[in-house]
């Protein structure tokens, strides 16, 4: 895994689209996903296919929040969306909105 001290917050508003793109480059990166992995979709969940464990799940967070200027709410960790990328994607855009 990667370090995320060096996260450059974006300003303004993003679509879900360009946050779904940027946290999928993150999780490859930092989670050594390779591109060729058919498997590893915007949809496929990502902690129950094992693509991101318990402590990688506080990596995500702190890449979303510190990315996009959010706080995201202990509810929205359990809601159903938060085990994909576009659903991740959807919840932050919605903060960003906010």
């Amino acid at each position: 895994m990667s370090s995320t001290a060096s996260i450059s917050p974006v300003t303004g508003p993003k679509t879900a689209e360009q946050i779904a793109s940027e946290l999928e480059r993150f999780l490859r990166a930092s989670f050594e996903i390779p591109d060729d992995d058919a498997a590893f979709t915007r949809e496929v969940d990502l902690f129950g296919e094992g693509y991101v464990d318990s402590v990688g799940v506080v990596e995500v967070v702190t890449f979303l929040e510190s990315r996009y200027g959010v706080t995201i709410p202990e509810d929205s960790l359990f809601d159903p969306r938060f085990t994909c990328i576009r659903g991740m994607a959807e919840i932050v855009a919605g903060l960003t909105k906010s």
